[in-house]
């Protein structure tokens, strides 16, 4: 049986990529300066854990160089 603490922590990230979802939807892309603005009280590491997640369920893709990277939602197909 996983502990409180993991339980809360796995709310915490889903909430985030919730977050990081809605603002791709909204704007069509995401930077980690976005998802930080977004999830202010969220390390940054936390969030691009949170981000490399995202890519590795397949339901978001990444563009550009590291230091100019972006997220999108991957198109269906």
């Amino acid at each position: 049986m996983p502990s409180a603490g993991n339980r809360e922590e796995e709310i915490a990230n889903l909430r985030a990529q919730a977050k990081a979802i809605g603002h791709i939807l909204e704007h069509g892309s995401l930077s980690i300066q976005d998802f930080e603005r977004l999830c202010p009280d969220v390390n940054r590491r936390s969030l691009q854990r949170d981000l490399k997640a995202m890519v590795d369920m397949r339901l978001s893709i990444w563009e550009g160089a590291t230091n100019k990277l972006v997220y999108r939602m991957k198109k269906a197909g």
